[in-house]
């Protein structure tokens, strides 16, 4: 006789092992910064200065297999790319989205061109791709003995939200990043926050405010022409487990009970 208490218990523990799904990942990046110099600096015009937005978003489109490994698939992709010649830091903006998943960038500075802004956010509230690139090259003007002061402020985030995936799933690139610079000749600066660490189980939140500054000198006896770069990148992907991962769970689930049933009804 089949014992009628694990049997009315296997739908309960079914209820229990369905999914409950986890992804998703953000990542900001924003950098504003002024121009501290006094007469001996200009903005160069028609030196080739330009700002460039670029971004992609692609929704998730389920795992391929190769070798017993499962990798993430993203598609369609949606693509945005704004470039925009100018003075100092020229204007551009950039719009990408793809089902729930959207990138935005943007580059621009003031009307006197004393203050520089790049941002660029990558969000993914469920699952997929999304990058995002906000950059600019600033040509300027030094003259002899003249000295330049970039100076501003890095404020990275990223945050989301990682499922539990069996061993054989690629999961390495299931994580946020953010980061920017700024940089003049030799001298970089430059931070970033996330990356492949956080492609593990579970949730993730990071914050970071940086100061960051550049000081350039012109050393020499005439007059040089060089260039600021600036920017800033952000990244998300996150992706949730295929529907038969679960199915293989509850049907292991099942079996486990009906065994059980079998054996005390022999008893």
């Amino acid at each position: 006789m089949k014992h009628p208490t694990v049997l009315a218990a296997i739908p309960f523990v079914l209820a229990l092992a369905a999914p409950v799904v986890h992804a998703s990942s953000a990542a900001t990046a924003t950098l504003s910064f002024s121009v501290l110099a006094g007469s001996g600096f200009s903005w160069a015009a028609d030196a080739g200065s330009y700002g460039a937005s670029d971004v992609t978003a692609a929704g998730f489109a389920g795992w391929s297999e190769s070798a017993g490994i499962f990798s993430p698939n993203f598609a369609p992709v949606s693509i945005g790319s704004v470039t925009t010649p100018g003075t100092g830091v020229p204007a551009s903006s950039a719009t990408a989205s793809s089902t729930s998943t959207f990138a935005t960038a943007f580059t621009f500075s003031d009307s006197s061109s004393t203050v520089g802004t790049l941002q660029a956010s990558a969000i993914v509230p469920v699952a997929g791709s999304a990058n995002a690139t906000a950059f600019a090259r600033s040509y300027f003007t030094l003259q002899a003995g003249a000295s330049v002061t970039f100076f501003g402020g890095l404020v990275l985030s990223t945050s989301g939200d990682n499922d539990n995936f069996p061993a054989t799933y690629d999961t390495s690139s299931l994580y946020g990043y953010a980061t920017g610079l700024l940089a003049v000749d030799s001298q970089l600066a430059q931070f970033e926050v996330g990356g492949p660490a956080l492609a593990v189980p579970g949730s993730y939140a990071i914050t970071s405010f940086e100061p960051i500054s550049l000081t350039f000198t012109n050393t020499g006896n005439s007059a040089i022409t060089s260039y600021l770069d600036s920017g800033v990148y952000a990244s998300s992907v996150s992706a949730v487990p295929e529907p038969g991962t679960y199915a293989m769970l509850l049907a292991g689930l099942a079996i486990v009970g009906w065994g059980v049933s079998r054996q005390r009804a022999s008893v």
